[in-house]
């Protein structure tokens, strides 16, 4: 009886990382557009070619909206999330976290 029970738990445990890593990508989103613009106007450059790209054009925030909200969505209707989908979304965590980890020690150091 115990071993039916294992992957029903085992769903609902991906489902609740899945769930906090969106929210943690979406917080990420959010101080990343506002340290990169923080830079920005203390003089700063996108090295980012693709992000500088999409600066200039006006596009940056509505690409981070829309892979916040991507994300979100996707996670939210996954059912029973396999693995490769909870680690693909906590790497997005990390490298997001890398992102504005570096953007805030910038600021610190030139501000």
């Amino acid at each position: 009886m115990r071993r039916q029970r294992a992957p029903e738990n085992l769903a609902q445990r991906g489902r609740g990382a899945l769930r906090v890593a969106a929210v943690v990508v979406v917080a990420c989103q959010v101080l990343d557009l506002w340290s990169t613009h923080a830079l920005l106007k203390i003089g700063g450059t996108e090295l980012n070619p693709v992000a500088s790209y999409m600066l200039a054009s006006g596009w940056l925030g509505w690409t981070k909206i829309l892979i916040a909200l991507a994300i979100v969505v996707l996670v939210f209707a996954e059912k029973k999330p396999p693995v490769s989908l909870v680690a693909g979304v906590w790497a997005v965590v990390g490298y997001y976290c890398a992102v504005v980890l570096n953007n805030v020690l910038t600021l610190n150091v030139v501000a």
